[in-house]
């Protein structure tokens, strides 16, 4: 063993960019919905570090939670538009 996370479980900097994009979180918030410091994703999202595969998962999760939520807000406010 070297020392160094074989590529099965290193994640990609610029996806983890992107879904918090997606989400319109900022660092902070989005640090803290995975479990780590501001300053990890920071480091992340600069490619000073790649980011371990399951933390790109859970925020992959973070992301289809969101867009969920979302939609059913979507759908709920067209109920409510049609009983009207």
């Amino acid at each position: 063993y070297n020392g160094r996370m074989p590529n099965l479980i290193k994640g990609n900097p610029e996806i983890m960019h992107q879904f918090r994009d997606a989400l319109r979180f900022a660092q902070a918030e989005f640090s803290a919905r995975l479990g780590v410091s501001t300053n990890t994703v920071a480091r992340w999202e600069r490619g000073e570090i790649l980011p371990p595969k399951l933390a790109e998962l859970a925020a992959g999760y973070v992301y289809m939670i969101a867009e969920a939520i979302a939609l059913f807000v979507v759908i709920g406010l067209v109920l409510v538009l049609k009983d009207d």
